[in-house]
C-alpha cells in the first residue's frame, strides 16, 4: 500500500494504479519525480531571471536589454508552399543536355 500512497501524492489517477506491475509503478513513479524536479527547476530558473530583470529595471532601466524570443515566431499567414523553380530549371538543363548528346551522337 506504499507504492499507492506515493502514487496519489503524485497526482496520479487512482484508476490507473491498479492494472500495472509493481515495476511499471515504480517506473511510472521515478518518471513523474524527474517531471517534478525539471518543473521546480525550471521555476528556479525564471525566478532566477525576473529577480536579474528587476535589478536592471530599479537601478538603470536604460541598459536593461530588449526582449528577444527564444525561437522566431513564425507568421501563421504565411504560405507554406516553397517555389520549385530553380529545381525545375536545374532538370530542364539536364534534360536538355541529355537531349544535345544523343543528337550528337546519331550524326
Amino acid at each position: 500500500m506504499e507504492l499507492l500512497g506515493h502514487w496519489c501524492a503524485a497526482g496520479l489517477q487512482y484508476e490507473r494504479f491498479w492494472p500495472l506491475t509493481i515495476a511499471e509503478i515504480v517506473l511510472v513513479l521515478e518518471g513523474e519525480h524527474k517531471r517534478q524536479i525539471g518543473q521546480h527547476d525550471q521555476a528556479r530558473m525564471r525566478n532566477y531571471e525576473l529577480a536579474h530583470w528587476l535589478t536592471f529595471a530599479q537601478h538603470d532601466p536604460k541598459k536593461m536589454p530588449k526582449f528577444e524570443p527564444t525561437a522566431p515566431v513564425a507568421d501563421p499567414h504565411a504560405s507554406k508552399v516553397k517555389s520549385d523553380e530553380a529545381d525545375q530549371a536545374q532538370v530542364r538543363g539536364f534534360f536538355i543536355g541529355l537531349a544535345l548528346k544523343s543528337n550528337s551522337r546519331k550524326r
